[in-house]
């Protein structure tokens, strides 16, 4: 109750805690109808990808800014939690999902929401299993996204094929600043 009606705290910082799911429950349940959270540090949490599924309710959220779940095992399941809750989301600015044993299907989620989404500005995927069928989904989404300006794929599984995607999205995303795609495959 104390995150659900609190009207001046804009940052929750719970990082290294080990939370886990229950705790991604509490903060999920907290902030359904918080109207100030800016900015959630869950990083390194060990919420999965239940966890993942409370926390993407908590997208949903139009208040939120930025969202760090670096190092938290929510696989692909959790990163299309994370996704359908960013579907409706139009404040998020930042998010990190990297070292979350993301693969294909959870990249192709993450994918879809960067076509519609107009205000997320930097993602990083760093440190997952992203292979080119995940880097190509991301890669259409850049095509069509316009507000994309640092995109980290680094330590994936990614290809020749799925870098020439990334690459072909360059050539209609022009607000992309920065790509750090360093030592896949």
């Amino acid at each position: 109750a104390v995150l659900e009606n609190n009207t001046t705290i804009k940052t929750i910082d719970l990082s290294d805690n080990d939370i886990g799911v229950e705790g991604a429950k509490a903060i999920g349940v907290g902030l359904r109808k918080n109207a100030t959270i800016q900015i959630i540090n869950l990083r390194s949490n060990n919420i999965g990808a239940d966890g993942a599924k409370f926390i993407g309710a908590v997208l949903k959220n139009t208040t939120i800014q930025a969202i760090n779940l670096h190092n938290n095992s929510i696989g692909d399941e959790g990163a299309k939690a994370i996704g359908a809750g960013l579907e409706s989301n139009h404040t998020i600015q930042s998010i990190n999902l990297g070292n979350n044993g993301i693969r294909d299907d959870g990249a192709k989620a993450i994918g879809a929401v960067l076509e519609n989404n107009t205000t997320i500005e930097t993602i990083d995927l760093l440190s997952n299993n992203i292979g080119n069928d995940g880097a190509t989904a991301i890669g259409a989404g850049l095509e069509k996204n316009t507000t994309i300006q640092t995109i980290d794929l680094s330590f994936n599984c990614i290809g020749e094929d799925g870098a020439k995607a990334i690459i072909a999205s360059l050539y209609h995303d022009y607000a992309i600043e920065k790509i750090n795609a360093l030592n896949n495959r």
